[in-house]
């Protein structure tokens, strides 16, 4: 399993109703649904240990919900915070947030993580 899929495994149970992705947003995005995507943001590897980044962003409904929205992203955070299965260590930032175009607020947070290399 990724590091991605990792945290998407960690994550789903707390973002109830969200389409979560890697990447990008596959489609034309539904406004009655809301989105979450985790993408790859660099890092740096080791003998020992790999710290990859991530992001996560994560939009709401049209035209509102932006407090849902801080609720859900925080709820990610937390669980973020507690061990995850085969990652030595998570480190969310503090989220951003913004509206899109369509007036739907999006919020980003910053991952680092710490996981052992594979043995060689």
């Amino acid at each position: 399993m990724s590091i991605a899929q990792r945290i998407e495994a960690a994550i789903r149970p707390v973002l109830p109703g969200v389409v979560l992705s890697f990447g990008r947003i596959h489609g034309a995005p539904d406004p009655l649904k809301r989105y979450g995507v985790i993408r790859p943001a660099g890092g740096s590897s080791g003998d020992r240990v790999r710290r990859p980044q991530f992001t996560l962003d994560l939009m709401g409904l049209k035209d509102g919900d932006a407090t849902q929205t801080a609720a859900l992203v925080e709820a990610a955070i937390q669980r973020m915070r507690e061990p995850v299965a085969g990652l030595v260590f998570l480190a969310p930032s503090e989220p951003s947030f913004t509206t899109t175009a369509e007036g739907r607020p999006l919020s980003s947070v910053a991952i680092a993580a710490i996981t052992e290399t594979a043995p060689v």
